[in-house]
This record gives structure tokens, sequence and C-alpha cells, in this order.
């Protein structure tokens, strides 16, 4: 891995020394004083939102009722007319579909799991 560095000489992100860069970006090797510049900038960087990928709904709805959450699945739906339908009308939803948003957070609380547990239940239900 090699440093990309600025023009000031700030590092702007890391690469293997192959690529072309232009707008006066180039590539240095690896220095101890690097490396200590490098992990207080990504210390300051939050984590890069999640990649959004579709899931099957009926693989959601099966391993929603596995976890015991099916009924509050359709209490959920119940109370959102919005949402009722778009769910009656897709096979497929995305993760980042607004009917999803909304819903997992309170699934996940009623369900007692972490974000990182529901992305893993979202994962398992890749359409």
């Amino acid at each position: 891995m090699q440093y990309i560095l600025d023009t000031t000489n700030q590092i702007v992100g890391t690469g293997d020394g192959t690529a072309p860069l232009a707008g006066g970006l180039r590539y240095v090797e690896q220095t101890p004083e690097l490396d200590a510049q490098y992990a207080d900038l990504t210390a300051t960087i939050p984590p890069p939102p999640p990649t959004a990928f579709e899931v099957s709904k009926l693989a959601l709805r099966r391993a929603l009722r596995a976890l015991g959450l099916e009924p509050a699945l359709n209490a959920f739906l119940a109370a959102n007319p919005t949402a009722k339908a778009d769910w009656d009308d897709s096979t497929i939803l995305r993760t980042d579909d607004p009917l999803l948003v909304a819903a997992m957070p309170a699934l996940c609380q009623q369900a007692g799991i972490t974000s990182g547990q529901a992305t893993a239940l979202l994962e398992s239900c890749r359409a």
C-alpha cells in the first residue's frame, strides 16, 4: 500500500501505486510519520454507509416468522397503508427502500436484535 498525497502533502487516500493520478496527487511510500497521520485521518472518518442490496420479500417474511416477528410485520403494514400497498405490489425490496428503512428499527427493537444482526438477517434474504 502507498499513500496518496495532495499538493499540500496531506494524505487523501491509499492505493497500490499503479493507477494514474491527476490533479497534483502523488504516491509516496509508507513511513512511520505518514502511518501516524493516516491513523489520525481514518479515526475521524465515519464508516461508509452500507451498500443497498435487494432482498426477497418472501425470504424476509419467512426469516421474520422464524424469529416470531411476523405479527409485528403485519401490524406495521396494517398501520401504514402506503407501506402495505408497496409491500403488496413488490416481490423484491431494496434495503434502502423507505418501507424497510421505516420497518426495520421497530422490528429490531421488538426482537431485541442489533443493527448488525438486522443487516445479517437482511443479507440472508438477498434476492
